[in-house]
């Protein structure tokens, strides 16, 4: 022993590098060992969906993911296959898999999938955001109700933090996004629709929109990663001295959120319209004429139903209170460095009523 400590001693600075290096693979052991103890219970989980019996007349379950490979410095497709795929195949779930890097062509994978019990978008928060984008102008009434999940192989996953927050290290966040999927839990999700000006183009957001000299920032962010802890400090400071943080002139518009009352209730029949005719119990539906059967050849054929032909009837009104500030636009002109909108998708943003809460940076 005393040998050991005399050459210890003797040798600081090997003893100071091997020390650190059997810690750190003590810790790297440890780690890996809580993940595959984490996958084993989450494997029987799935495995527990995939042993149930398919009864007669009932389909497999199918999912069409689209993965971006290039996701996490091209190691994508690598945490799929060894955390969301082997859950997703242990439930049964038949899956279709498209891999690509090019963002460009989700639309085409999209358009020519057939109808599923679910979508799911692999990938960061570019990603997702050109998934939803193409999901969401996609004309394909069959994929209307359709469910999409998403698998977070990002380093930042906002989105995904957004709708699920969580303290897991990412590989078992991807683990947990699977079985979410495997489980079928579902939660409904407000969605942004954004417009430049008078172009007819949307654009969509799950947790919302930042715009300033301080987001042009942030992007820049990761290309100071040899900078460790400082990279953020370095990527503002830079921007600071080159004067790439000056203020921006916002002039805004709103509508104060409304918890209900009768002018709500007018606005929303009026958009909503007649969608779906109404038809009396013991009709054939609006348009579509009487199925014909043996009788028929003696009795005269029931005539097409049309939708005027039917008398209006009365909608039950909901609310009876008017609220003299809905509907009423707000204006407003400020300057600042940030500006965020955020909807109710935002755990800490949150609201009783439905509304986009909006915050600013430095703003006047």
């Amino acid at each position: 022993m005393s040998k050991f400590v005399t050459g210890v001693w003797n040798h600081k600075k090997k003893a100071v590098f091997f020390g650190g290096l059997a810690a750190w693979g003590i810790s790297y052991g440890w780690e890996k060992k809580r993940t595959n103890d984490e996958m084993h219970i989450l494997c029987l989980r799935a495995k527990a969906f995939g042993d149930e019996l398919i009864k007669p007349g009932q389909s497999v379950r199918k999912a069409v993911v689209i993965l971006n490979s290039g996701s996490h410095k091209s190691k994508g497709r690598k945490l799929y296959d060894n955390f969301a795929a082997p859950l997703l195949n242990l439930a049964g779930i038949q899956t279709t898999l498209y891999v690509t890097n090019d963002t460009a062509k989700l639309r085409d994978y999209l358009e020519h999938t057939e109808p599923t019990n679910a979508v799911i978008f692999a990938g960061g928060d570019s990603t997702i955001f050109e998934c939803i984008q193409s999901f969401l102008t996609l004309e394909k009434p069959e994929f209307l109700g359709t469910p999409v999940g998403i698998l977070p192989l990002g380093f930042t996953n906002v989105v995904y933090n957004s709708l699920r927050p969580d303290n897991l290290k990412e590989t078992l966040k991807i683990a947990q996004a699977a079985m979410t999927i495997v489980e079928g839990y579902a939660q409904p999700t407000d969605v942004l629709e954004i417009r430049i000006g008078d172009k007819e183009e949307k654009e969509y957001a799950l947790a919302g929109l930042q715009w300033g000299p301080l987001k042009d920032v942030e992007v820049t962010v990761p290309k100071y990663w040899y900078l460790g802890p400082l990279d953020a400090w370095f990527a503002y400071f830079r921007a600071y001295l080159k004067g790439q943080l000056s203020e921006l002139s916002v002039a805004l518009q709103y509508v104060n959120a409304c918890s209900g009352c009768s002018r709500c209730e007018e606005i929303a029949e009026a958009s909503r319209g007649k969608t779906e005719p109404a038809v009396r119990p013991g009709q054939a539906p609006v348009g579509v004429m009487a199925s014909r059967t043996w009788w028929q050849s003696v009795i005269p054929r029931q005539r097409e139903v049309l939708a005027e032909d039917l008398p209006e009837e009365p909608r039950l009104r909901q609310y009876h209170s008017v609220n003299d500030d809905c509907g009423v636009i707000h204006d407003a002109a400020f300057r600042t460095k940030d500006l965020h909108l955020l909807s109710q998708n935002i755990p800490d943003h949150k609201t009783s009523d439905a509304a986009v809460c909006f915050s600013v940076t430095g703003s006047e």
